[in-house]
């Protein structure tokens, strides 16, 4: 708790998982950048030039997508890079509902029109007719997206939740989406590799739960229960919109189909890059568990729990925080 600047009170407030998960890193970051001895694992070209042995998040997750503001009638261009953590995608614009993640890519790369009263000012030209857009110039090794599941009613002054069927595939080939100097000679294929679920009917409160994928296997988190499920179920449990259920009619006991409203919806995924020759996070925390000699007599479960061992069990909770804290964080 203490990490997140948070009260016991706060505890037991929901938080929104996309901001948990940018306090998260951007707390797992200091502490890793306050390690003197800390060599990370997955330093590449991209981190070479600050500092191979830090920037642990960085190496990860973070990509950069470029600006670009054309003019039409004159001979300018406007270029401006940001780097980003997760990709914000919208599940509906102000004419149409969109119903897949390519649908969303699109839409977000899209090139929008500075015409009329939003018109582009230039420095020389005045204001210009223009066309703005955005393109991936780097895609990070670990892609996240965040769905906008929520929106602000304005009549009823709450956050209301936008629950259309919305699917994205197991594989994902981001060269689609990056203008053609930039691609990937032989594609640049993503491996769905995680899912945060949100159960409810509205933006206000719910319960989170989260899909892995993990050597070959779908995995279902709920709390502390954890249980191995299919495509299939992921599929429906997260997609959204209608699905159809098998009903027992009380009265003379025949079956019917009923549409049910799913309640089920995904709200944060992550794509891991095929190309990335090292392997998953869970392995490489394992490499990282050895190269910070965390020494399997020191922390005999905690070493088990990251080498697969499913039969490790800490006495309590605060077994597990202190043998966290002192392998991973070194406190």
């Amino acid at each position: 708790m203490e990490a997140f600047g948070w009260t016991r009170e706060t505890t037991y407030v929901q938080q929104d998982i996309q901001e948990f998960c940018c306090l998260l890193m951007d707390n797992l970051e200091k502490k890793f950048d306050n390690k003197k001895d800390f060599e990370n694992p997955f330093a590449d070209s991209r981190v070479q030039a600050e500092d191979p042995k830090r920037n642990l998040i960085k190496s990860l997750f973070n990509g950069t997508t470029e600006q670009v503001i054309s003019c039409r009638n004159v001979e300018f261009e406007s270029k401006r890079k940001e780097n980003f953590i997760d990709i914000q995608l919208s599940l509906k614009s102000f004419t149409k509902k969109f119903f897949s993640i390519e649908d969303s890519l699109m839409d977000f790369l899209a090139k929008e029109e500075l015409t009329g009263d939003n018109r582009y000012a230039t420095d020389q030209w005045g204001k210009q007719d223009a066309d703005r857009r955005v393109r991936f110039v780097e895609l990070p090794k670990v892609l996240m997206f965040h769905l906008r599941r929520c929106e602000f009613d304005f009549q009823t002054e709450t956050n209301k939740k936008i629950k259309h069927r919305f699917e994205f595939p197991e594989t994902l080939d981001m060269n689609k989406y990056r203008e053609q100097e930039l691609r990937i000679e032989g594609g640049n294929p993503y491996k769905l590799y995680c899912i945060f679920v949100h159960h409810g009917h509205d933006g206000i409160a719910g319960h989170y739960t989260v899909l892995l994928h993990e050597d070959g296997e779908w995995l279902e988190f709920d709390d502390e229960q954890v249980r191995v499920v299919d495509w299939d179920y992921v599929q429906m449990n997260s997609y959204g919109g209608e699905f159809h259920e098998m009903m027992v009619e009380n009265k003379n006991t025949r079956l019917i189909k009923r549409n049910k409203k799913a309640s089920s919806h995904a709200y944060m995924i992550i794509y891991i890059d095929q190309r990335y020759e090292r392997g998953r996070p869970l392995k490489q925390l394992r490499i990282l568990l050895t190269k910070r000699n965390a020494g399997s007599e020191k922390y005999p479960k905690f070493i088990d729990l990251f080498e697969g061992n499913s039969t490790v069990d800490f006495e309590d909770k605060s077994e597990f925080e202190r043998q966290f804290h002192q392998t991973i964080l070194g406190r």
